[in-house]
């Protein structure tokens, strides 16, 4: 049976999906590589520990609530208001 060779992306995403589901502490190289159906050589292949796939994640966790932050407050045109949205989140 042909498996498609996994990529950086591909364990991220897995992992991103754990820390959403279950915090930092449900991202383990054994748990991710179980729900991609692959081996910790995958993930060795691509990342030197777990850390450098916690820093992954936690860039695109990041990344996403900034953007969402972001579009927030841009729907509010009133400083006054618009501080007041960015304090309640």
């Amino acid at each position: 049976m042909f498996m498609a060779r996994l990529s950086r992306e591909d364990w991220v995403d897995a992992a991103y999906a754990r820390f959403r589901d279950g915090g930092i502490s449900a991202v383990s190289v054994e748990a991710v590589a179980r729900d991609l159906g692959a081996t910790k050589g995958s993930f060795y292949w691509h990342f030197d520990d777990r850390s450098a796939l916690v820093d992954d994640v936690l860039a695109r966790w990041e990344d996403l609530e900034t953007e969402r932050l972001i579009d927030l407050v841009d729907q509010v045109e009133d400083p006054t208001e618009r501080l007041a949205k960015l304090l309640e989140v």
